[in-house]
């Protein structure tokens, strides 16, 4: 990193100068398990406050050229100095698991060395908030053919990037997950639409029984699956979908209503079944089923019951997120009309 102080006489144009004229001497920000970096990007807070993220791995030399078996991983480095000729950095890992292996391609649309790919693109952004709390998304390809996700978190802990503010200290995300009622809404979009309570997801539980997994996702009105379907245009379905990752794959497990009241329940590892492939769109996902699940839904708690070992048999599920989908037939999806996100609740990870 190296910085332009727009007080320097210099950079200041007030006083003759030119911005950008002089910069500090650079210094290292990326050490450790980040020894090779690639895809920075920064926002600045109060004078001095810096957040700098990008992708590291542990190996020496460049990105492209890493072993098959690096590890890379979204890092976030922090300065509350600097602006002084000799910064601190506090450099953390973002993520929960590794979202990239082997070689990074940085060639643009030229010839990737053997063992380099491009799958995570140039995805990773990082801004604040008002209270200067840190938001980043970046890209994970660390699965069954390496499909391109973005993944997105927000800073639980730490100081703020705003001077005078408090530093953060948010308890983790954990099942059951709580959702407000009422923000089920078509049109959905903020401040407007009417809250459909047939989709209105207001908790998503996860509990293991013996050799299998119980998701449990909570509803506004169960009565009401039909009235929500109704409500959105060339809509035939209404699915609730629990998304997770385990340390290398990603899995699904859906309940879906149809209209005119058929159901079923099936899990699955997303992978190439599950892109909508008319229209030359393959990352699309529409959640196609692999494996049949139990379902249940008594009063307003739908209940998914799978083997774990449909899942791989992890010790942690990661990321888990529950949502309310409605739109076409898995048979009707195409590139231009795919399923609505109506409601969804904070993701969290879950111990087994």
């Amino acid at each position: 990193m190296s910085t332009s102080n727009i007080s320097d006489p210099a950079n200041d144009p007030t006083q003759g100068g030119k911005p950008g004229s002089t910069w500090s001497t650079p210094v290292r920000v990326s050490t450790g398990a980040a020894e090779t970096a690639v895809v920075s990007n920064v926002v600045a807070g109060s004078p001095g406050n810096v957040a700098i993220v990008y992708y590291g791995t542990n190996g020496s030399g460049i990105p492209d050229t890493q072993p098959d078996n690096a590890e890379w991983h979204p890092f976030v480095a922090h300065s509350a100095n600097a602006l002084s000729s000799n910064p601190d950095f506090t450099q953390s890992v973002i993520d929960h698991r590794v979202v990239h292996t082997g070689g990074f391609c940085t060639d643009g649309m030229g010839t990737c060395p053997a063992g380099g790919t491009r799958g995570l693109r140039n995805w990773m952004r990082v801004g604040m908030d008002p209270d200067g709390r840190l938001y980043t998304t970046w890209s994970d390809d660390n699965n069954d053919g390496n499909r391109t996700g973005i993944r997105f978190a927000k800073q639980l802990t730490g100081p703020s990037l705003i001077a005078g503010k408090p530093p953060f200290n948010d308890p983790v995300p954990s099942s059951p997950m709580a959702d407000p009622a009422g923000d089920a809404t078509w049109p959905n979009r903020i401040g407007g639409g009417t809250n459909l309570p047939g989709a209105d997801l207001t908790g998503v539980e996860l509990d293991r029984a013996g050799a299998n997994i119980r998701f449990k996702l909570s509803v506004g009105d169960a009565k009401r699956f039909e009235e929500a379907v109704d409500e959105v245009p060339s809509a035939d379905r209404l699915l609730f979908v629990v998304r997770f990752e385990t340390a290398d794959q990603e899995y699904f497990a859906a309940y879906e209503y149809s209209r005119g009241g058929a159901v079923r329940a099936f899990t699955g590892r997303i992978d190439a079944d599950d892109g909508v492939e008319s229209n030359n769109f393959p990352n699309a996902i529409n959640f196609a089923a692999d494996d049949e699940a139990r379902a249940t839904v008594t009063g307003d708690t739908i209940t998914i019951r799978q083997k774990l070992s449909a899942f791989g048999s992890p010790s942690r599920f990661l990321s888990v997120v529950g949502a309310a989908l409605i739109g076409p037939s898995e048979s009707n999806e195409t590139r231009f009309k795919l399923l609505n996100t109506i409601d969804a609740a904070r993701a969290f990870d879950h111990g087994l």
